[in-house]
């Protein structure tokens, strides 16, 4: 896994507990924060079982936290991967955003979250709503950024028989799907990545019996805001042929911010003329008919280009990470 400094902002895991001599779970969060009201893997005596965790890491070491209700448990951990970012609260286009673990439903009795002493019943719903919780380090809501996707974990718990839950859009109805499968009087929970409604809610189905279902989120999904690139020419066309020479100024945008380190490419269509120099930028990789730079903090590069002939011709800047592209018409005579 990278270092810190490449950007890692939360791991995804796959949690075990295994050995376990007593009705328990564990709760799985970033070293150094308190720990939160939540459960990522819940087991009965004498189960070995898994589940998969996104969790933040501590951004001073790395680090996350395991905690163990009660009895003994062997806890085995493995890392499937990674996300990038410098910090737990999110700005549209950060793609996944991990939060502090938030409890947003508890339909037990007592539980003093939202849903309290509600349990679904056979084919009974609940709507639960997802973003707006959990404060300024919580899921923000729909009108402050746009959210369309949580990772949550879904825990069911004393089911009266065996059943499943689905998870899914509370815009929509339940599909022919499972995600939470247990048997009379089980506690076990699945982590899942569901989409929202319009509203910031997710819908939660019981097929048979009477169950508690706890709902705890982990982080969230907004859109992830491509590059643009824009490419200007400062030549007043036409242009003289084999002498005339225009300066393309090259920028590369991420909404309203500048994007540094992208590699930009300058090509033109035919042999119109010749990339002759590269300014504001890293290393360059002059090939004649094409130009090779990287944008600096200002996310702007600039291009000299000579016509060698005379006539129209279309010069084209993209960037390779989104492949992201503008053209420009440069004429000479």
């Amino acid at each position: 896994m990278p270092a810190l400094s490449a950007g890692v902002s939360a791991v995804e895991l796959n949690i075990t507990a295994t050995d376990t001599t007593a009705n328990s779970f564990f709760t799985v969060w970033p070293d150094g924060q308190a720990q939160p009201l939540a459960s990522n893997l819940n087991w009965v005596s004498g189960e070995a079982i898994a589940n998969r965790v996104i969790v933040p890491v501590s951004q001073s070491n790395g680090e996350i936290d395991v905690y163990n209700l009660s009895g003994d448990a062997d806890l085995v951990v493995d890392v499937d991967g990674w996300f990038s970012g410098s910090t737990y609260a999110g700005t549209l286009g950060n793609g996944f955003v991990p939060i502090m673990p938030e409890r947003v439903s508890d339909t037990r009795p007592g539980s003093g979250q939202p849903n309290e002493a509600s349990p679904l019943g056979a084919g009974g719903t609940e709507n639960v709503q997802i973003t707006g919780t959990g404060g300024l380090d919580g899921v923000p809501a729909e009108d402050v950024t746009p959210v369309t996707a949580a990772d949550i974990n879904v825990t069911e718990a004393t089911s009266s028989a065996g059943g499943y839950l689905t998870v899914y859009p509370a815009i929509d109805l339940p599909p022919v799907a499972s995600d939470v499968n247990f048997v009379a009087g089980d506690v076990i929970a699945n982590s899942e990545m569901v989409g929202l409604s319009p509203s910031g809610e997710v819908g939660i189905y019981n097929y048979t019996g009477t169950t508690n279902v706890v709902v705890d989120v982990f982080g969230y999904f907004t859109p992830v805001l491509q590059d643009t690139v824009a490419v200007t020419s400062s030549a007043t066309n036409p242009i003289a042929k084999t002498t005339g020479t225009t300066t393309l100024t090259i920028t590369v945008t991420q909404g309203t911010a500048d994007v540094p380190g992208d590699t930009v490419v300058v090509s033109e269509s035919g042999t119109c003329g010749t990339f002759s120099d590269v300014s504001n930028s890293g290393a360059t990789n002059m090939a004649g008919t094409e130009a090779v730079a990287t944008t600096p903090a200002s996310g702007q590069v600039t291009v000299l280009y000579t016509a060698g002939a005379a006539g129209s011709c279309t010069v084209t800047a993209g960037e390779l990470e989104t492949d992201s592209s503008m053209n420009v018409t440069v004429t000479a005579a």
